[in-house]
Order: C-alpha cells, then sequence, then structure tokens
C-alpha cells in the first residue's frame, strides 16, 4: 500500500472511507514531521481533516456537516455531525455529534486504526500515531487543547482557550433568550475568516467612553455588526471552520518595548555557558540582559539557579556540554535565543522558564547506551538544577577517582567532582610515597592507549606506578560520561568500558572507541550516517575493527531503515554491513517517538536533518 495512490471513496466504514483513511493517515505523518514553532493542530492537522471529511463520498451522501448547536453554558456554536447520524445535535455526544475539535480528530483516527484494509499503510506511520494519539486521548478527557495536552500542562489552570461544559441542547426557550439578549456576543469566525473580512471592511477598535458602550462587533457571517435579518440566514452552515471559543478583543494600547541592554531584561540575573554557537549569541544574551560565564571559573554553587547552557544537538560529547549536564543546568538549543527576543519583541515580557519555549528546545544529555536512543533532558530537573543522580546524592559521592587524561585531565576533574568524586591526578600524587587507593582509574582509550599508540604517553606511565593496576579497575572516560547521561553510576566491571594497557601486537583488534581525524569520538553503539555510493544511509556502530598496518579502522554497521521522512526503524533484524571510516558523513540524534514529537528545533526538510524518530521492533508489532 502506497500513501500516494486514491482508495475507494465509495463506501462508508463506520465514519470514513478508505480515501478519508489514506488522507488521515497521510495528515497525522506529516503533523508530526512538521512539529516546529510554526505547526499547530488546528492549521495543519484539523483544518486538512475536516475539509476531506466534508467532501468524502459527497456523491453519496456520507459527507460530514455542520449543524447549528446551542448549549447552556457552552461557547460553541456548531458541531460536527458524522454520516449517518439520525439525532444530529439531539444525540449521544461522541456517536451523533461532536463539538470540540480533538474530540472529532480522536474519534475519526480511532475509526481509521480499526480498518483492516488499511493496515499497510498505518504500519508505516505508526511512530506518528503512537505520538498523536495519547495526546488526542488526555486533550478529549481534559477538554484540553491539543496544545496545553502534548506541553503537559495542568488541566485545572485555564489556558488562553477556556474550557467549556458539553451539556445536552438547551430548551427552546432559553435558546430564544440568548438569541434575542442585546448583551450576547456573537460567536466569531477563525482566525483566517477574519483576516477576510478586514478585507472588506476596516476593523473597529472600542475605545473608553464616559458611559461605558459595549464594542461593536463583528458577524462571523456577513462581516456586520448589525442583526441577522432572517432565521434562515442564521443556520446557514460556514463553508470554513469555525475556531469555536474564540472571541474578539481590541488591540493592546500598551507600546511594546524593544529589548534592550539593561539590566532588567528578561536574562537579568541568570548567566549562560555556550559551545559551538555563533559569536553574535553572546551580544544578544547580553542585550537581554544576562551574563556570560567563565567555563573554568563554574561550580556547582555558583551554577545552582543560575546558569543556563546554549548548545546545538550535535556537540553532546565536547566538554562544556559534558560540564552542563554534570551541573543539571538547563540545557537548550540556540534557537531558545531566537524564540525569547521574538516574544520578548512582541509581548514585552517573557520569562526565562516559559514552558511553551523551554520544551520544545531543550537538548539531549546524550546517547543513552542502554536505552539505543538519546534521551532530552527531563523539564523537571532542569526547573530545579538537579544534577545527575537526584535527591538521592550525586553519582559518583564518596568515590575516589584516578585520572591520566592529558589536555582533557582539567575539565574532568571539574566534572567528576561536580558529580560527587574526589579526583586524583598526577600532580595532586607525585609528592606523595607509596601507592594512592582509588576506586577506579581512568583514561582516553581513543587516543592514549593501544592499539592507537605504540608506547604508553607519560600522564599514562606516571600515574600508573602509584595505584595497584591488579585490583583497581581501568576504565575508559565513557563510563563517566555514560554514568551522567543514564544519571547513575554504572558498574566498575562492565566489560564495554574496561581497558588494557598492554598491547597484544595483533595486526586486526576490535576497539570500543577511535579518535578521528577531525578530532571528533566515535564509540560502539554511536549512530551514524554514511555515503553508500550516490546515496546516503544511516546505521548504529556494532563493532570498530582497528587495522594496524593501514592504520585506519572499518566499522561494522546494522543499518537502520529509512522511510524517506524522520522515522528510523531500528531492530535487531536490520542487515550488518562493513564500511570504511572515511564514508562516515557524521552522527545522527536518534530520539524517542516521546521526546521526538516535543521537539522545536526539527528541520523542515527530512533530507537534510541530522535528527530522526526511533521506530523500534516492537512498536512495529503492535499495529
Amino acid at each position: 500500500q502506497q500513501l500516494d495512490i486514491t482508495m475507494d471513496d465509495t463506501k462508508l466504514y463506520n465514519l470514513v472511507t478508505l480515501e478519508t483513511a489514506r488522507v488521515a493517515i497521510d495528515l497525522v505523518g506529516r503533523f508530526v514531521r512538521g512539529q516546529d514553532s510554526a505547526a499547530t493542530f488546528r492549521g495543519h492537522l484539523f483544518d486538512a481533516l475536516w475539509q476531506r471529511l466534508k467532501e468524502q463520498g459527497s456523491e453519496r451522501g456520507i459527507n460530514w456537516r455542520y449543524e447549528p448547536y446551542s448549549s447552556p453554558l457552552s461557547l460553541y456554536s456548531w458541531c460536527f455531525v458524522p454520516p449517518g447520524s439520525s439525532l444530529g445535535n439531539k444525540g449521544l455526544l461522541g456517536e451523533d455529534y461532536y463539538v470540540r475539535e480533538e474530540h472529532l480528530v480522536l474519534g475519526v483516527l480511532e475509526s481509521v486504526t480499526s480498518l483492516k484494509e488499511v493496515s499497510g499503510l498505518l504500519k508505516q506511520k505508526y511512530s506518528a500515531f503512537s505520538t498523536v494519539m495519547p495526546i488526542l486521548t488526555r486533550a478529549v478527557e481534559n477538554k484540553m487543547s491539543y496544545e496545553d495536552a502534548r506541553d503537559g500542562k495542568d488541566p485545572t489552570v485555564r489556558s488562553r482557550r477556556a474550557r467549556v461544559l458539553d451539556l445536552p441542547v438547551a430548551s427552546e426557550k432559553m435558546k430564544s433568550s440568548r438569541k434575542n439578549s442585546p448583551t450576547r456576543q456573537p460567536k466569531v469566525a477563525s482566525i483566517a475568516e477574519a483576516a477576510l473580512i478586514s478585507t472588506k471592511k476596516k476593523p473597529i477598535i472600542a475605545k473608553k467612553t464616559p458611559d461605558k458602550k459595549r464594542t461593536r462587533t463583528v458577524s462571523p457571517h456577513t462581516g456586520s455588526g448589525k442583526k441577522q435579518k432572517t432565521e434562515e440566514a442564521e443556520h446557514i452552515s460556514p463553508s470554513f471552520h469555525m475556531d469555536q471559543t474564540q472571541t474578539q478583543v481590541p488591540v493592546p494600547s500598551y507600546q511594546r518595548r524593544s529589548p534592550s541592554t539593561s539590566s532588567s531584561g528578561p536574562l537579568s540575573g541568570y548567566t549562560f555557558l555556550c559551545s559551538g554557537v555563533d559569536n553574535s549569541v553572546n551580544d544578544r544574551i547580553k542585550k537581554l540582559g544576562g551574563e556570560l560565564a567563565r567555563f573554568e571559573n563554574l561550580n556547582c554553587s555558583n551554577s545552582f539557579r543560575k546558569l543556563f547552557f546554549l548548545s546545538d544537538h550535535q556537540g553532546w560529547r565536547k566538554p562544556k556540554y559534558v560540564y552542563a549536564a554534570a551541573l543539571g543546568a538547563p540545557m537548550l538549543h540556540v534557537n531558545w535565543l531566537s524564540r525569547v527576543e521574538e516574544k520578548y519583541e512582541e509581548e514585552g515580557e517573557v520569562r526565562v522558564f516559559d514552558s511553551s519555549l523551554y520544551t520544545r528546545h531543550r537538548l539531549p544529555t546524550g546517547l543513552d547506551l542502554f536505552k539505543r536512543s538519546y534521551t532530552l533532558q527531563r523539564a523537571s530537573h532542569a526547573r530545579d538544577w538537579v544534577r545527575p543522580g537526584g535527591t538521592d546524592g550525586d553519582i559518583f559521592e564518596g568515590m575516589t577517582v584516578g585520572l591520566a587524561l592529558g589536555a582533557e585531565e582539567k575539565m574532568w576533574k571539574m566534572t567528576l567532582e561536580a558529580c560527587g568524586a574526589t579526583v586524583r591526578v598526577l600532580s595532586d600524587i607525585r609528592g606523595g610515597k607509596g601507592q594512592v587507593d582509588v576506586d577506579c582509574c581512568l583514561f582516553n582509550a581513543a587516543s592514549d592507549l593501544p592499539p592507537h599508540v605504540i608506547s604508553l604517553p607519560l600522564h599514562v606511565t606516571k600515574l600508573v606506578e602509584f595505584i595497584d593496576q591488579t585490583t583497581t579497575p581501568l576504565l575508559d572516560l565513557a563510563w563517566a560520561h555514560q554514568s551522567i547521561i543514564q544519571r547513575k553510576c554504572l558498574p566498575l566491571d562492565s566489560e564495554r568500558f574496561t581497558v588494557s594497557l598492554k598491547d597484544n601486537m595483533c595486526n586486526l583488534c576490535k576497539v570500543n572507541s577511535i579518535k578521528r581525524k577531525n578530532g571528533g569520538r566515535l564509540e560502539t553503539g554511536d549512530i551514524i550516517q554514511f555515503s553508500r555510493g550516490k546515496n546516503v544511509s544511516y546505521g548504529r556502530i556494532v563493532n570498530i575493527l582497528w587495522e594496524r598496518q593501514a592504520k585506519g579502522c572499518k566499522l561494522e554497521i546494522q543499518l537502520l531503515e529509512s522511510d524517506g521522512g524522520y522515522d528510523l526503524i531500528d531492530c535487531e533484524s536490520c542487515p550488518l554491513m562493513t564500511i570504511d571510516e572515511a564514508s562516515i558523513q557524521g552522527q545522527v540524534v536518534l530520539l524517542s517517538a516521546r521526546d521526538f514529537m516535543k521537539l522545536g528545533y526539527l528541520p523542515k526538510n527530512s533530507a537534510q536533518s541530522n535528527i530522526f524518530n526511533r521506530v523500534s521492533e516492537a512498536n512495529q508489532s503492535q499495529i
């Protein structure tokens, strides 16, 4: 089955035809892939779906329709009636009619997922459906907007879109009194119609007068404030969807401020650590009142509830990125700063912890080898600057760690100390006598240990003189990094991170990490993008084979199947292949469906994206 092939539109399956089911599946896939600051539930999913529902099987009379709706305490004026409903708005909510847009979409998608005839199409878009359906369910159960349910807002707190009660149809007496009441506020059409009206007639803005006359309002059907002349005109079904709870309000009279260089800006009182960003970012932070932090001066005390970290998702192995994760600082994509500037310019104020901005711009703390995907920083951790280990104590608390890393030593010492460890480096123990008791000793296996080097560097040989190599775990620094990402101290006897200081002198051997010519590091388990002739493929590194004579390596890759969009299928049955290191184009960020749908910095073109949604074999088998 293919999404671009038209299906039967003459037979009704519960609520939809097969053609409508095909369109709905495609719309859900496009909506999830387009989750950015411009993508909205109403504009990018509901409107197109409702247009299709109105047109489905129109020649056979099996299309959906509007009907007038009125109910006490309800702000809704229209309801959606499915084909085959004889009772319409006098029947049962959720079967004979729907009032809220989220309820309608949920009902339609539930109908679509029950059709065996489109199971092949559903399998292609399973991850998109698994993302959207739980949010819609929460929105309907709590009478929330899709956006509020998606962002995890409290359903008891009113958003700009007021919560309403869906009650039975009101009596004729009530309808008459509501219609004839001079103080009744008319229902206002969608933003699209308001824009259409404004091209025909200049908008009228109410001014405060001594007698407090009411603002003249615009009718949703005629563009006039006059009362409808006939009863028939009031019940004409609109040719477009009306945003049920939107009301027309005068333009605010305050003068919006521009970002200034004063200390009272929205970032005032906070310091920012940046990595891998343009130099102009520093000036923009200062303009909004923020301060720039010096990396070497940071510690747990002066960063707590003060430090923010800005970067992009590709720098997760860089020193500043790792240190920010160890400090528990809020970690945000640099695009967050642009959204803050825009909101401050438009509204005159913005909170640093604006939930809509923060949730969609969180960075991953790194690749979690256990989960086989990247993990976004949790909002609850960021709000309270919770370091790895949480309230149970720092992950390396009470441990003494030996460190032999050369140029990276200072950064990793700061990082380990932020996680509660006591760190011993060569300069700390050189003046002492005898051996030093440490819980483990860390090295950079990708650059300082065999087979990557013929002889051990001086900082390694000198340090190991002071430790008992027979009883002390010798580990790659990836052990500490993964402990920070997974927010727990990993076992010291893990074979994945154990290293040897001896060279076995084999021409071909397996290693867990390598240092690339560009200075970057690759490890077993990393997810990469690589070239295959003229095509681009994706895969997970299963083994790294070091060839001594060739002074290079080959990588055994488990392919990740692409759907041509933002989904990568990750399962054990995917084929293996071997590639040269030179064919690697870069690393790929693979997120769970739960995290992927919340992302606000996803490239609009999937062909240019290095961020993808992970579809596991278990997810596919559930359809």
